[in-house]
């Protein structure tokens, strides 16, 4: 009996001591920038954006109002082409990498149409009502004014951020300790 315990306490100590973290030697150039290639764009965040767009449509010749109030979603992704890095630097002896990476930039701005909400309309009886193409009018300038407020916004910034985690992880994975990212 003592036998069958000292053999299962030796077998769970083996087990438990081996070294699977880190590998024995370390990945070659070629492999590594095959692999993040192959990631082609990740994106590294994204957010959801709304927009109110608001329309008080008078003329002077007209009489009654004419005013529309739509509510519209968006979904915006950023993050990095991983087929633009750049390895500047490996040293076998330290386990040091060095990269350049492109900037992020924005990758989708997603504006689905089933998320363009009527919430108020309001005609007077000498007006005619908005037209489909008034609408779609009114919804291309809302994508233009989403698409302007997303440089203003920090989603590039948390891009780099983000996008410099995941590419730190991942080249630890390859048994690299001392990783330094610099963006182009």
């Amino acid at each position: 009996m003592k036998k069958i315990w000292l053999l299962t306490f030796w077998l769970s100590l083996v087990g438990c001591t081996s070294d699977t973290t880190a590998p024995k030697t370390l990945a070659s150039k070629e492999m590594i920038i095959d692999k993040i290639s192959n990631l082609s764009s990740l994106g590294t965040v994204e957010y959801t954006l709304s927009k109110i767009i608001s329309v008080d449509h008078k003329i002077w010749y007209a009489w009654g109002a004419r005013k529309i109030l739509m509510s519209a979603n968006c979904y915006v992704k950023a993050g990095i082409d991983f087929k633009g890095i750049k390895i500047t630097n490996i040293d076998d002896s330290t386990k040091t990498i060095s990269v350049l990476v492109p900037h992020p930039e924005i990758l989708t701005i997603n504006i689905p149409p089933n998320e363009i909400v009527l919430l108020y309309e309001k005609i007077g009886y000498f007006r005619r009502k908005f037209s489909s193409e008034e609408l779609n009018d009114f919804q291309a300038q809302a994508e233009t004014d989403i698409k302007l407020k997303v440089y203003q916004l920090p989603i590039l910034d948390e891009a780099k951020k983000n996008g410099k985690i995941f590419l730190r992880k991942f080249l630890r994975n390859f048994g690299f300790t001392t990783i330094n990212i610099t963006y182009e």
